[in-house]
């Protein structure tokens, strides 16, 4: 009998973790970009790159946790000399290639899609803080898709505030991705 309820409860464990809810993303299914502003101008500033990778896996009913990572020298503005800045002088990529954001237990709308707040870790320039923001998850045509949208302060992350020829940039950054997700 004890080896039958152990039996059971393996079977019953495994039955779980094999119908786990996965969202999975690859760059080339998606994009990040930036804006802010330049001061004293009032100039938008703005990037993208292709998307991040990762993998969130359902830890409990409707809570998943898991970690994304950005390609941070994947960026571009537009303007090759304001990349090359940005990327050398400021986000310093030869030696933090990446950002990297943390979500434990992230609880999403209970069918599946909606609007939804969220919280995690985000590591960038080897510092690591607590963000939130707004994120939301459509399906259509079969496919899920996630958009999701933050701020972060550029001297939260010892990023250096950019200027350039009496341009400065607000230390305030609006983050906002989208992609597909892969299941």
């Amino acid at each position: 009998m004890k080896t039958l309820l152990v039996s059971l409860a393996i079977i019953f464990q495994v039955s779980v973790c094999l119908s786990a809810q996965k969202y999975s993303f690859e760059p080339e299914k998606g994009k990040v970009a930036f804006k802010t502003k330049g001061w004293p101008n009032l100039i938008n500033i703005k990037g993208e790159a292709d998307g991040f990778k990762g993998l969130l896996e359902e830890v409990s009913k409707n809570k998943i946790s898991g970690k994304l990572i950005f390609a941070l020298d994947k960026l571009k503005t537009g303007i090759d000399l304001r990349d090359d800045h940005m990327k050398n002088k400021y986000l310093e990529v030869k030696t933090y290639p990446t950002a990297e954001l943390t979500l434990n237990e992230l609880s999403i709308p209970s069918s599946g899609a909606g609007d939804f707040d969220f919280s995690g870790q985000l590591k960038v320039h080897g510092v690591t803080k607590d963000i939130v923001g707004k994120a939301k998850i459509e399906i259509a045509s079969g496919q899920k898709k996630m958009t999701a949208e933050f701020s972060i302060k550029l001297p939260d992350f010892n990023i250096e505030i950019p200027s350039y020829k009496g341009i400065t940039v607000a230390e305030k950054v609006d983050v906002i991705v989208e992609s597909l997700i892969i299941n």
